[in-house]
């Protein structure tokens, strides 16, 4: 078997390369599907968003509105009503914006050395190397930064991107109410006498009453705030040490609590929806760095927060027609579409040299923005 012929080199076939993509990004074994934030809060819209002849896609996020009735107003016999006000249906847009994932380049002398590689050590451990060194971390960096921002988005309720090298700043803000944006009620909650049980009950029976909302809710509360704030909180504790007394015999002192007695004292509190522990981290260059606000917590509706708005790249569009012949292209879908490798050949200067390129245009949106309510816990009214 030659090298020209081989799966590794076939991979840049204009032709069956991306049939051969497909079938790699497809076997568990040689590339992972690590578990991701952004999947366990957000679902991928049902269809890709349109694009114009720029390459911008722009999105329209709607949500119904549900308000609540007020008091009547009392009137003279025959009198008629004065008009409501129409709420309708509320939405918000935004442009959604394009990733790209750091290239894999390999020269010609590279290339080289790789079918010296591959004649030695055979065609499956070239394809391994191929996996684990190339699609696994483009594939990381593509989930990771979908993580970001949708942790940016439900602890702010807007995105504005500073990670990776390219272009910076505001990429989308939610259209959530003023109101929705809380402090905590009369005392911090970093301070362990603050009542936070109490606050927790306070601030989801005015949300209630504010939105009209009255089905199930949750709190998405970072593992952080959970251990510093709630495990060392004196009126949770107090909580499991009277759960420890329902269930009858001695009942000790509590001096410490752990995550698992913590979430136990209060699940069993009336008023307090389920509570949702929020971990996540991302890598930036050399830095681990956190999409969520520190110190914000979430109330909002219980399942998905939104979805994830996408649509096909500019460059899938225009090098099929307008491409220079001296570069040779394959495309292939990954991520349930939300994200392409490009996989090319080029020339430099004498030589040949190959290029994957993971590309992405996606972004996450609240679709329940008028019921997503942001907490700034070290804040008090």
């Amino acid at each position: 078997m030659k090298f020209e012929t081989s799966i590794i080199n076939q991979i840049y076939n204009p032709n069956g390369g991306s049939k051969i993509m497909l079938e790699l990004l497809s076997n568990p074994a040689l590339v992972k599907r690590n578990p991701t934030f952004w999947a366990k809060y957000f679902k991928i819209d049902n269809q890709p968003t349109p694009t114009d002849a720029s390459g911008e896609a722009a999105f329209v996020a709607h949500l119904r509105e549900i308000s609540v009735g007020s008091l009547m107003d009392m009137r003279a016999p025959l009198a008629e009503s004065l008009p409501m006000d129409k709420a309708g249906e509320r939405t918000y847009t935004g442009t959604i914006p394009n990733w790209i994932a750091k290239g894999w380049h390999e020269t010609a002398t590279e290339r080289y050395t790789r079918e010296q590689t591959w004649q030695e050590l055979g065609e499956q451990d070239a394809i391994i190397r191929f996996a684990q060194d190339v699609l696994q971390i483009q594939l990381d960096s593509a989930n990771q930064t979908l993580s970001h921002m949708a942790a940016r988005l439900m602890s702010t309720g807007q995105i504005v991107y500073n990670g990776g090298q390219g272009i910076k700043g505001g990429v989308l803000k939610a259209d959530i109410p003023t109101d929705n944006f809380m402090k905590a009620k009369g005392t911090a909650w970093n301070d362990p006498s603050a009542k936070i049980i109490t606050q927790m009950q306070q601030l989801e029976e005015e949300y209630r009453t504010r939105t009209g909302f009255d089905g199930a809710l949750v709190w998405d509360i970072p593992t952080q705030v959970f251990n510093a704030y709630f495990l060392t909180n004196a009126e949770v504790k107090e909580a499991y040490r009277y759960l420890l007394s329902v269930k009858g015999g001695n009942v000790p002192e509590i001096t410490f609590l752990t995550r698992e007695m913590g979430l136990e004292a209060l699940s069993q509190m009336t008023g307090i929806s389920t509570i949702q522990l929020v971990e996540e981290k991302q890598k930036d260059g050399a830095s681990i760095v956190s999409g969520w606000e520190n110190n914000k917590v979430v109330l909002r509706p219980a399942g998905l927060a939104g979805v994830i708005k996408y649509a096909t790249t500019l460059d899938e569009k225009v090098f099929p027609k307008y491409g220079s012949k001296q570069i040779t292209r394959n495309f292939t879908k990954t991520l349930g579409g939300l994200a392409t490798f490009m996989n090319s050949v080029h020339d430099n200067g004498n030589f040949k040299e190959w290029h994957t390129d993971l590309l992405m245009c996606a972004v996450p949106v609240l679709n329940q923005f008028t019921h997503h309510a942001i907490i700034s816990v070290n804040e008090a009214e």
